[in-house]
């Protein structure tokens, strides 16, 4: 299975160069992997769901912003991804980064396509100034 911006951007020239990838799939189609593998009669409440544990690592990646509406001549994330914003809300990141944070995590990196446009589609906008100061109320586990 191949997915990402590339199989979304590329997915018959993919195809044609690799003809034994069995599925090539776009980004918004990734969440559909485990109803395509196991079927559709399988419970598949949680594909959602984060990581909570990778041994021998240290730092953790959440995910908090996809789309960006700018445009830049040099990129295709608008045309790949989409140009619509998709913030994670902030109590869901919050209760991931807690999460990770209490599974041992010693640093946690936010990540997006464009960060600074996080949470400006939100029903209550927000900054990433803000989701920032939430975090503060961590504290590091031992």
């Amino acid at each position: 299975i191949v997915t990402g911006c590339y199989a979304e951007a590329g997915k018959d020239n993919l195809r044609k160069r690799f003809p034994q990838i069995d599925l090539v799939l776009g980004n918004k189609e990734k969440l559909k992997i485990p109803r395509i593998i196991t079927g559709p009669n399988e419970n598949h409440e949680d594909t959602k769901s984060f990581i909570q544990t990778f041994h021998a690592h240290s730092r953790a990646f959440v995910k908090i912003e996809d789309g960006c509406d700018q445009f830049c001549s040099y990129c295709r994330v608008p045309y790949v991804r989409g140009a619509k914003i998709k913030s994670r809300a902030p109590d869901e990141v919050l209760k991931e980064v807690e999460s990770l944070i209490l599974n041992g995590f010693k640093e946690i990196v936010l990540v997006g396509v464009n960060l600074a446009l996080y949470g400006r589609d939100l029903e209550l906008p927000i900054t990433l100034v803000d989701l920032l100061r939430d975090m503060q109320c961590f504290e590091e586990t031992t």
